[in-house]
């Protein structure tokens, strides 16, 4: 068997894996902008091929109409004619993008008119909006009359005048929360710095501690709350919590609430749905990323901490500091040093496995994460989680911070290393989706390699009044034909093409050749494809590797 006959192997392993990896991920976004319609939470979440290939269809006509205004536009040549039903990778990248609420697209560049006309535009407006869930306002692709209402009262909640500011924080969620809650105006609303749900006692399984030294915990971080007149009548409420019960209706008080919950999400504890009321999972999911923060062995410090944030008032009524949770908790459960090379879990994984010094070791670790992500994936389709399929700011930053609790593998021990193992795909709930799509962007990678190094290729350029077309065979022996008639800039063009080609074969050549050395170490067997992945991952981020450099657009006859 050849290099190219194991390679496939390994692909096909995980074809089945990496083919739900990317459904999923379509299924996310195109839902995201109402392109299709799903409940994402549901357990049975089977969708005809029909309406999903209807979604991807309206999507790239919408975005034919309009895609002069984006920077870094799709490709929507060979890539689409291969892929009808389905996104490719380039118009997954590029919604993943717009619908970021990580800062990564800046809506706000673009005049109020512009984004009322272009429907893609509309659709992330209408999208930020509401999964803010404040303002009533359907994903469409034209914006609701109250569209600009909605970013008015953002404006009034922050203290500013300024429309592009609001459209911007819609997509910086977690600045949007620390202005909220930052409002030091005494007449502003209590909703700016706590949040208030109902729900019975029982519900909640927090820390058994004595009544006042529930109080006592929860007051303690009062010191960080800088609008006293919010902590005198947090203390009226704890006294009469009835007097709370009309903050909980309030825009406001539903948009913080539901801004804890995004800010758990993107971050990668909170598996459950985004509503309007702080139920057992978000309490958890709050736990969870404490736990992270703390480690595992400070458990009585993280429900102490816990009891900092989350308060039982009476009467069903309970609070969540949000001044403290947003400025200092949760920023303080993250790791945000900046470091894009490490904006991987492969490569902390990688990175952790071959700290070890047993090969034996090694395996069992491996072995260890492919049964998680077995387990993960299974879980998935039973609980109906929330997808979130793409990491960002939030969730590699507590993917950082889980990391740096484990400094030396070999120390930690071959059992120890296993639980954290499991612990990591138990709390960071989607820590094995990310992980997939890694592993599925490079297998995409390493396939277009091949398919590119090993197959005929013809590279045309087209002019005024004819053309030029060079073919190369499977021998890189290559023949050059001239149609009609073409002038200096016409063959300067088709010249700089094969430079480009030619380069990437280079850069080819090298991808492959990193791919056969690995799987040289590499024993196949049932986790062998996710151990390839990872290791590739890793080698490709130490050697500085470009990835795209294999994104070429071919053309076909």
């Amino acid at each position: 068997m050849n290099f190219i006959d194991i390679l496939d192997s390994f692909v096909d392993k995980s074809e089945g894996k990496m083919s739900s990896s990317h459904f999923l991920e379509c299924e996310e976004v195109l839902d995201d902008l109402g392109y299709i319609s799903i409940d994402q939470n549901q357990a049975d979440r089977a969708m005809e091929q029909f309406n999903f290939r209807k979604g991807v269809d309206l999507f790239r006509k919408e975005y034919n109409e309009c895609w002069e205004v984006f920077e870094g536009t799709v490709s929507m040549t060979n890539s689409v004619e291969d892929s009808p039903n389905t996104l490719t990778e380039s118009e997954l990248d590029f919604m993943q993008r717009i619908t970021s609420l990580e800062g990564e697209f800046s809506l706000e560049g673009f005049s109020w008119e512009m984004i009322r006309d272009n429907k893609l535009l509309a659709r992330v407006l209408t999208y930020r909006l509401n999964i803010l869930a404040a303002f009533g306002v359907e994903i469409s692709s034209t914006l609701p009359e109250h569209a600009l209402m909605s970013l008015e009262r953002i404006m009034g909640w922050i203290n500013s005048h300024d429309m592009k500011e609001a459209i911007r924080l819609t997509g910086h969620v977690e600045e949007l929360a620390e202005r909220l809650s930052s409002n030091l105006n005494p007449l502003s609303s209590l909703s700016h710095s706590f949040a208030f749900f109902k729900a019975q006692e029982e519900r909640f399984s927090l820390p058994n501690l004595s009544e006042n030294t529930n109080w006592d915990f929860f007051s303690s971080r009062f010191v960080f709350n800088q609008n006293k007149s919010h902590i005198d009548e947090i203390g009226n409420c704890k006294s009469m919590p009835q007097e709370s019960q009309i903050l909980q209706d309030a825009s406001l008080n539903i948009l913080m609430i539901r801004l804890v919950q995004i800010n758990l999400w993107l971050s990668g504890v909170y598996p459950g749905k985004l509503d309007n009321d702080i139920g057992p999972i978000t309490v958890a999911s709050i736990y969870d990323a404490l736990l992270i923060s703390f480690g595992e062995d400070s458990s009585s410090k993280a429900e102490e901490e816990l009891r900092s944030i989350v308060y039982y008032l009476g009467n069903e009524i309970w609070t969540i500091n949000l001044q403290y949770f947003f400025h200092y908790a949760f920023p303080g459960m993250l790791d945000l040093e900046e470091d894009h090379k490490e904006n991987t879990i492969s490569v902390k994984i990688a990175d952790l496995v071959e700290s070890l010094s047993q090969s034996s070791e090694k395996q069992a670790v491996w072995e260890q994460v492919g049964k998680c992500i077995s387990r993960a994936s299974m879980d998935d389709n039973e609980k109906g989680r929330k997808v979130k399929s793409r990491g960002g700011k939030s969730f590699f930053g507590l993917i950082r911070k889980v990391f740096n609790k484990v400094k030396n593998a070999i120390q930690l021990g071959i059992d120890k290393l296993r639980n954290f193992v499991v612990s990591l795909f138990s709390r960071v709930k989607n820590c094995v989706k990310v992980l997939l799509r890694e592993v599925k962007k490079v297998f995409g990678m390493a396939k277009m390699a091949l398919t590119f190094f090993f197959s005929k290729r013809i590279i045309k350029t087209e002019g005024d009044s004819g053309a030029i077309k060079t073919d190369f065979d499977f021998n890189f022996n290559s023949v050059t034909n001239i149609q009609g008639e073409v002038n200096a800039s016409d063959i300067g063009m088709h010249k700089s093409k094969l430079d480009y080609i030619s380069n990437a074969m280079q850069k080819t050549s090298d991808f492959i050749g990193q791919v056969v050395g690995l799987m040289a170490k590499v024993a196949l067997g049932p986790y062998g494809w996710i151990q390839i992945g990872v290791m590739l991952i890793k080698l490709l981020s130490d050697s500085g590797f470009e990835s795209t450099k294999l994104i070429i657009g071919l053309q076909k006859d």
